[in-house]
């Protein structure tokens, strides 16, 4: 008879993570950490659109902002039109990504 191994909980999301390529716990730590106020972030704003069927469905503009607060969940950006802007920490990491690809 043999033991079987059954993953739950947090070791299924960690897999899962992996699988999905996002990005890590870890990771965001990391750039908590590295981000103050004052900072230069990218931001890509989204503006309501339709999805027809010659559309990619990207849609959204990058414009960069500056770190005007810091807090668990987010950071708080104000873009140079003036507009204030809430952005998670992971699409911060993600969007530091997306510049590495496209300056390749």
């Amino acid at each position: 008879m043999t033991k079987t191994k059954i993953n739950t909980g947090a070791a299924v999301e960690n897999h899962r993570q992996k699988d999905q390529g996002n990005v890590s716990p870890k990771w965001i730590e990391a750039i908590q950490r590295q981000v103050k106020i004052g900072d230069t972030v990218n931001v890509k704003t989204n503006k309501c659109c339709s999805v027809d069927e010659g559309m990619s469905g990207k849609s959204g503009v990058w414009r960069k902002g500056t770190v005007i607060g810091i807090f668990r969940n987010f950071v708080h950006v104000r873009l140079q039109s003036g507009v204030c802007e809430s952005v998670l920490w992971a699409d911060i990491t993600n969007s530091n990504t997306e510049d590495d690809d496209e300056e390749e």
